[in-house]
């Protein structure tokens, strides 16, 4: 019999190789089954862990194999994968995992169930094999980040905030639970729904769960919680506000922190934008659900406003796009995807962007800078620049860090400027 978790993490896994998010690859698949599915939990575990732990499963594998293992079917490429994961990593028995495996293959790609049979006995026999005599590249492995990475945390954090950092990504998150203010408090909401949740020293109102269907949330429909990271959360209590302020978020998604702003703060006049008017059409529906007035929405290109909206805002908020890189823990795709080419690319759109939303800040407002990177392309570096060219703005100090292994969040970054003169 086919173990229908497996099945589906594979699936999963080829999904995910045709270039959508994790995220999404795993809600396609798991949305053709249904949400009341019994595999669910299981699939979804062993399909991020799989993606987390891929660069150690890969070497194991790679010593394993006679061919580059880019050069295999994809649904063969995931079962081994998913194989190696359970014998490396989850220590399951041998036995067990190479019988499951094959059979799995006898549906998804017979022709090669003997080939599968043999790497997962080799891997099994031999583990991760002997570690690279390169120290930075046995770390990246032992680890699974790509080396790169490695070297670069290793320059500016040291090895044992390095290898913090990349236990806490290999880590499975709890799902963050921003609370709706106007329905009352985290424990209001505990006490209400009788159930017990993960409170974080940093932010009152967040409140983790297991991991589960979020529209199947105690509370969900009656909107008083939206999924929200503690970091994310943290960025929008961040920007002081008062009622009847006009604010805009340049770069709003689908809204996730400006609906948290309007919940904070009564009587904003909030205009949210994206370049993507797609992204926009959500907020309204949102808004609804939580009960609380939607903001505008306009689609535009934050880093060339148009002049009517120029120095008309008291607060203006950039949380830019990104690499994405202290978010290795929730996003684990973003490790095989993302280069220091990238890292350099997002930086200069952040620096346009950052300049682009500084015309819209009235004399006396605020513009906050927010990016879940810790990489200085993407955070000093930009304010520099930004405070170079921009001599009626300044900074009240360094800006905030928010490091996971010492502070329990995503790893981001924030700062606030002002904008001075009349």
């Amino acid at each position: 019999m086919i173990d229908q978790g497996r099945q589906l993490a594979v699936r999963a896994a080829v999904r995910l190789d045709s270039g959508v998010t994790a995220e999404m690859a795993l809600d396609q698949e798991l949305g053709a089954v249904g949400a009341d599915h019994p595999q669910r939990r299981r699939a979804t575990d062993l399909f991020y862990q799989t993606v987390r732990w891929q660069i150690r499963l890969d070497h194991a594998i790679g010593r394993a194999l006679n061919r580059p293992l880019r050069d295999l079917q994809p649904e063969v490429r995931a079962i081994l994968r998913l194989g190696a994961l359970e014998l490396l990593v989850e220590q399951h028995p041998a036995y067990a995992v190479v019988d499951t495996s094959v059979s799995l293959t006898g549906k998804l790609a017979p022709p090669a169930k003997g080939m599968v049979n043999a790497v997962l006995r080799r891997v099994s026999q031999e583990g991760d094999g002997p570690e690279e005599e390169d120290p930075v590249t046995a770390l990246a492995i032992r680890h699974a980040h790509p080396r790169w990475l490695a070297e670069r945390w290793l320059a500016r954090f040291g090895e044992d905030a390095t290898v913090a950092m990349m236990e806490w990504d290999n880590t499975r998150p709890p799902l963050w639970l921003r609370i709706n203010r106007n329905k009352g408090t985290a424990a209001a909401y505990e006490d209400r729904f009788d159930l017990t949740g993960q409170h974080h020293p940093l932010v009152p109102g967040a409140l983790a769960v297991g991991a589960q269907p979020v529209r199947s949330l105690a509370g969900f429909a009656e909107g008083w919680v939206s999924p929200q990271g503690v970091g994310s959360q943290l960025v929008a209590n961040s920007l002081k506000l008062a009622a009847g302020w006009r604010v805009a978020d340049v770069c709003a998604g689908h809204g996730t922190k400006a609906l948290a702003l309007i919940e904070r703060t009564s009587k904003l006049d909030l205009l949210a934008t994206d370049l993507r008017p797609e992204a926009l059409r959500v907020i309204g529906q949102e808004a609804r659900r939580l009960g609380v007035p939607a903001p505008k929405t306009r689609s535009m290109d934050a880093a060339h406003p148009p002049e009517e909206l120029f120095r008309s805002f008291q607060a203006v908020l950039v949380d830019a796009p990104c690499s994405g890189l202290g978010t290795l823990q929730r996003h684990p795709e973003l490790r095989h995807r993302c280069q220091m080419a990238d890292v350099r690319r997002l930086a200069e759109n952040q620096t346009r962007i950052l300049a682009g939303a500084a015309q819209l800040v009235a004399a006396g407002g605020v513009l906050q800078y927010a990016v879940c990177s810790l990489e200085a392309e993407e955070t000093t570096d930009v304010i520099a620049k930004f405070l170079g060219r921009h001599p009626d703005f300044s900074a009240p100090g360094a800006g905030r860090w928010l490091s996971p292994w010492e502070e329990g969040t995503e790893g981001f970054f924030l700062m606030t400027l002002t904008r001075h003169g009349a």
